[in-house]
């Protein structure tokens, strides 16, 4: 029995012995664990300003450019009879108030679109924040072919109804037109076009800029190429609007993340940047080559922004990310 009393004793011994060591190594811990958690609020707080401080960058300097376009719109007028004689032999005109009121505009698409962009990225700094961006140059190539309005409108089109193609207009959608730094070399047709601020006609395409089309309706063809040079940040985007959309992109950032409605068909990824190539078909897309903006219409039809893709300028992980896995792995050991 006394060797059995002096057993228990020894093992109480013993729990006791780590009992108070498992509440050191607690209390250690615990004291190891305020450090740790004021760490971590300090990197949340300085990753809330970096967050802050790259958007005030891209405000300034330009945000994630999305390219829609360049379109053609054209608006719907009313073609006035010509003088008729009345019965009692005095002669008449239709007048305005005899006609429809305003019949909206046609919305062209190109029937093939070719952009090449190059994005040569920088880096920009405020205080001790960094932030990436770029500058694109963006040359733009489109062939238009004009639709006949009964085969938008179907059998039956009042022949009193037509397109004024000779107030038609180019539209080029882009998303921060703040940014714009110049358009250069601008034709259409073979004849030089000065763009204007906004998209004119239509609100389908976002902001933008759109410039006076001088059109044959006559001639099969019609072609417009231009060069855009553009700030921005984030993101470089591009809808397929064309028939066949054909989409090059090069840069010299090595870490893109292709992004949004469609992947490019080849990409080329290196230390020393990217090349990506998209080639769209129009039936992947989900609005047609052209149709009728009706001034009834509420809100526009399409809106192809809402469908484009491209790469986003991706930063894999910056300093104060590294910080807070490191500070998040230590905690999670409590």
């Amino acid at each position: 029995m006394a060797n059995l009393a002096d057993t228990v004793g020894q093992i109480r011994e013993q729990l006791t012995k780590s009992g108070g060591r498992a509440l050191l190594v607690a209390a250690i811990g615990l004291v190891m664990l305020i450090p740790l958690l004021l760490v971590q609020d300090l990197v949340e707080e300085r990753m809330q300003r970096q967050e802050w401080v790259t958007g005030e960058i891209a405000r300034f300097w330009g945000t994630g450019q999305v390219i829609v376009g360049p379109v053609l719109i054209a608006p719907i007028e009313w073609r006035a009879p010509p003088p008729a004689e009345s019965e009692d032999g005095e002669m008449w005109v239709e007048t305005a108030s005899s006609r429809s009121g305003s019949l909206g505009h046609v919305v062209v698409l190109p029937e093939n679109l070719e952009i090449e962009a190059a994005l040569p990225h920088e880096i920009r700094r405020r205080s001790i924040f960094d932030a990436i961006v770029y500058r694109a140059t963006v040359s733009v190539r489109a062939d238009f072919d004009l639709p006949d309005l009964a085969a938008l409108t179907g059998p039956g089109t009042n022949p009193r109804r037509t397109i004024a193609w000779d107030r038609a207009q180019l539209v080029l959608g882009i998303s921060d037109t703040a940014a714009i730094r110049a358009v250069r070399e601008a034709s259409f047709g073979g004849q030089a076009v000065e763009f204007e601020p906004g998209t004119g006609l239509t609100s389908a395409f976002g902001p933008g800029i759109h410039a006076a089309a001088v059109i044959d309706p006559s001639a099969a063809t019609h072609s417009f190429s231009s060069v855009i040079e553009l700030n921005g940040s984030d993101t470089f985007f591009v809808s397929p609007v064309g028939k066949t959309t054909r989409f090059r992109l090069t840069s010299d950032w090595p870490h893109p993340s292709f992004d949004g409605a469609f992947l490019p068909s080849e990409r080329d990824v290196t230390d020393d940047g990217f090349t990506a190539t998209w080639e769209i078909p129009h039936l992947a897309r989900p609005f047609p080559q052209a149709w009728i903006e009706k001034p009834s219409n509420a809100r526009p039809l399409y809106t192809p922004a809402d469908h484009a893709g491209g790469v986003r300028i991706y930063q894999p992980v910056d300093l104060y990310q590294l910080i807070s896995r490191a500070v998040k792995s230590r905690t999670s050991w409590f």
